[in-house]
């Protein structure tokens, strides 16, 4: 019997010893800064991923806006010169259609363009809708595109008077090298 108490102590000790290792390891854990930088890196990339990624999805849409207004603009005055005697509007939706093309396509659906003729003036509208990657994350998976143009055709009577002062060089360059 002697024995088995020795051995019950020795147990409980080695429990004491256990649980006041584990108390002290929680202690430090609580209290160490050593692992805090990872957990932060782990929290905070894939936040910063996914706002850097937004954001050049964000400037691709506006790229492809500003291509869609140099598209509407050139399809305005190509349908402006067809106003004397042409189809106006045959001519800006070939024109839009062309320059619009894959590039702003890519960015964008839904891409439709409108035209009409007042008073010989041309004026044309597109629309469009970009989208977003990762902007769903945060409430913004596209945006509206929307671009506006006018043109019409004007003459000008111009009258040009140019000086050449090069041919009269020339000449007298020709006198020099002849003496």
């Amino acid at each position: 019997r002697p024995l088995s108490m020795k051995r019950r102590k020795a147990d409980m000790s080695h429990f004491r010893t256990t649980s006041a290792l584990i108390s002290n390891c929680a202690r430090h854990f609580g209290n160490a800064k050593e692992g805090s930088t990872a957990v932060s890196a782990a929290v905070a990339i894939p936040v910063v991923a996914a706002f850097i990624a937004g954001g050049i999805s964000y400037s691709s849409g506006l790229a492809t806006r500003s291509n869609m207004q140099n598209a509407i603009d050139a399809a305005v005055l190509a349908g402006a010169t067809e106003l004397q005697g042409g189809n106006p509007i045959a001519m800006a939706n070939r024109s839009f259609a062309g320059i619009i093309g894959a590039t702003a396509r890519s960015g964008a659906s839904d891409i439709q363009a409108r035209f009409r003729v007042e008073d010989s003036v041309v004026y044309g509208e597109a629309s469009g809708v970009a989208h977003i990657a990762m902007g769903g994350l945060v409430g913004l998976g596209s945006f509206d595109l929307g671009v506006r143009s006018a043109a019409t055709l004007e003459t000008i009577n111009v009258c040009v008077l140019g000086l050449n002062s090069f041919d009269k060089d020339r000449k007298s360059t020709r006198l020099n090298s002849s003496h």
